[in-house]
């Protein structure tokens, strides 16, 4: 037994071994990978330095012209000012409030001053100086992970395994939103504030959510003559305990024996009762809440300014829209001739 040792300890030495240099070959091979990674990049950004390089002068020109185009066009627009409002829909509304301002925007976009100037009541001048009307969820991500609170609230308790937040994300419809923000871009600061009425009011008139808004305000104060009711009862019925207590301490008074369970009883009774006074009340305070958020169709939230900011920011410019698409478009052309070349000579080499 003790000759066998050393030769077991030889053989776990030669495996311990073949293993290590098995992992080292592992690294050569990683590291040979990355360096080769690394060598392909270096050679095609060396290629599009030679490509910018030849055609270095050409890209000044093209940056120029666009930038002189872009300055051309801020000039003739002037200077735009960014107007935003904070809304919140009811009874269902979020649709139509899409829809109106997608069809302004669309009246903007093709210039028609004059539906504008229908649509906002406004005469035709103030109408052309709208550039752009757009609509976009308010949401950040503490509402997102309410609402998913709300969404599984309704559920079974199978569903609610098989759904998760990420899933959530991916199917969430943005128009599902509480909030709203409404963004005005116009040549005037005081455009916005103008059309403001209009865009709430388009929606306020619209006889199906007027109807839904009287149904809902009727049932929240049906709801709370309820709980009203049930909170006098309940008071009622708490005076009476407390009464019939009282009688009760008055009657054993003169009793040299005294029995605590009826006693007990009476307590939990009462602090029942003034446990469901509480709930009650509750309640009522959520649907003097509800009643509040559904006192219009539409709440505003944050209403449009009087006056407009100014648009700074160089990404927002003609200029810098120029200036990309010039530089834009010339690359796209010089990267087809160099295509065009490559396949000439190509096509020449199959020939010879």
């Amino acid at each position: 037994m003790n000759e066998q040792k050393p030769i077991q300890n030889n053989s776990e030495e030669v495996d311990l071994g073949q293993l290590f240099k098995l992992i080292g070959k592992g690294f050569d091979k990683i590291g040979n990978a990355i360096k080769a990674l690394f060598s392909k990049a270096f050679h095609v950004l060396i290629l599009f330095l030679m490509f910018i390089q030849k055609h270095f002068i050409k890209f000044v020109i093209a940056g120029v012209v666009g930038l002189a185009v872009g300055y051309f066009f801020d000039k003739q627009g002037g200077t735009m000012y960014k107007s935003e409002m904070i809304v919140e829909p009811n009874f269902g509304s979020v649709q139509q409030l899409y829809n109106n301002v997608n069809y302004y925007n669309e009246l903007a976009r093709e210039k028609d001053f004059e539906g504008l100037s229908n649509a906002f009541k406004i005469n035709v001048d103030e109408a052309s100086n709208i550039e752009t009307i757009k609509v976009s969820p308010f949401i950040d991500e503490n509402q997102k992970y309410r609402l998913f609170d709300e969404f599984i609230k309704g559920l079974d308790t199978t569903t609610i395994k098989n759904i998760k937040f990420d899933n959530f994300l991916k199917n969430f419809n943005s128009q599902t939103s509480k909030f709203h923000k409404i963004t005005f871009n116009g040549f005037t600061s005081v455009i916005a504030k103008k059309c403001e009425a209009q865009i709430i009011n388009a929606i306020a008139e619209n006889k199906y959510f007027e109807f839904q808004k009287t149904i809902s305000n009727d049932n929240l104060i049906f709801q709370e003559e309820i709980y009203k009711n049930q909170l006098n009862k309940i008071d009622s019925l708490y005076v009476f305990y407390q009464n019939l207590a009282l009688k009760s301490v008055e009657q054993s008074v003169p009793s040299t024996t005294i029995s605590l369970s009826d006693g007990e009883k009476d307590k939990d009774v009462n602090i029942e009762l003034l446990n469901k006074i509480d709930e009650i009340k509750e309640f009522i305070v959520d649907i003097n809440i509800e009643k509040a958020n559904n006192k219009e169709i539409i709440n505003v939230i944050s209403a449009f300014p009087n006056q407009g900011v100014a648009i700074k920011g160089v990404l927002e410019t003609y200029k810098f829209f120029g200036f990309v698409l010039a530089i834009g478009i010339l690359t796209m052309i010089l990267v087809l001739l160099e295509v065009n070349k490559f396949l000439k000579k190509y096509k020449a080499n199959l020939q010879a």
